[in-house]
C-alpha cells in the first residue's frame, strides 16, 4: 500500500500571522485537490493535514467557497507572473513563456495536474473554480497569437499547421513539467528546456535559435 506524502512536512505549532496561515492553507487545499480531486478538498481534510482544528480554519477564510477563490486567485498569480513577456520577436517572446511555464510547473506540480482536470474545473460546487478553464484558454490564445504573429513575418517555414504548432508547444510544457525526469537542479531543468525549445524551434522555421 503506498504511503502518501503529507502536503506540508509538519504541522506548524503554535499561531502564526493571518498571511502565513492564508498561504498555508491555500498550499495545502492545491496539493489535496491534485492529489485526488474535489472529494479531498474538505474542511476536516485540510484542518488535519495542518494539524489545527476546523474552527481554526475559519478564522482566516469565513467558508470553503473563500478558499476556493484564493486557491484560484493563487494559481492565477503562479502562472501569469510577468506575462506577457515582452519581446519584438514573436518567436522570442513564446521562448521566453515556454521556459517560464516550464519552471513554474516544475517548481509546483499540483497546479498542472489541477488545470488538467475537468473534473475540478466543472465543479457546481465550486464556481470560482470554472476560471482555471479560462487561464489554459489564455495560455493557448497567447501561444496562437505569437505564432500567428510570426507566420505573418514569414517567420515559420509553413510545414507544421498553427493549430498543430499550438499543440505541439503547449504540450511540450505540460509533458516537460510531467517528466520521469524531474531534477531537482533548475540548471538541469533550464537545459532540458532549452533543447526542447530548439527541437520545437526548428520544426517550425526549419533553423535553430541563435
Amino acid at each position: 500500500m503506498e504511503i502518501e506524502t503529507p502536503c506540508i512536512k509538519s504541522a506548524t505549532e503554535g499561531r502564526l500571522r493571518t498571511d502565513e496561515r492564508r498561504a498555508q492553507i491555500v498550499d495545502v487545499a492545491i496539493c489535496l485537490i491534485a492529489r485526488k480531486g474535489l472529494r479531498e478538498f474538505r474542511t476536516a481534510r485540510i484542518a488535519k493535514e495542518l494539524g489545527v482544528s476546523t474552527g481554526a480554519l475559519f478564522r482566516h477564510f469565513n467558508s470553503m467557497a473563500e478558499i476556493a477563490d484564493a486557491v484560484v486567485a493563487h494559481i492565477e498569480t503562479l502562472l501569469f507572473a510577468d506575462f506577457p513577456p515582452v519581446a519584438d520577436d514573436p518567436l522570442e517572446r513564446l521562448a521566453i513563456f515556454f521556459k517560464q511555464r516550464i519552471q513554474v510547473i516544475n517548481d509546483h506540480p499540483a497546479i498542472s495536474r489541477i488545470l488538467l482536470s475537468d473534473q475540478v474545473i466543472d465543479s457546481a460546487e465550486f464556481e470560482s473554480f470554472s476560471q482555471l478553464r479560462d487561464f489554459r484558454k489564455r495560455t493557448g490564445r497567447f501561444v496562437r497569437d505569437c505564432l500567428k504573429e510570426a507566420e505573418t513575418q514569414k517567420l515559420l517555414n509553413g510545414i507544421v499547421s498553427l493549430e498543430d504548432a499550438q499543440v505541439l508547444v503547449v504540450g511540450a510544457i505540460f509533458a516537460l513539467a510531467h517528466s520521469p525526469v524531474q531534477p531537482a537542479d533548475k540548471t538541469q531543468l533550464a537545459d532540458q528546456g532549452n533543447r526542447i525549445w530548439r527541437v520545437l524551434y526548428h520544426n517550425l522555421t526549419g533553423t535553430y535559435p541563435d
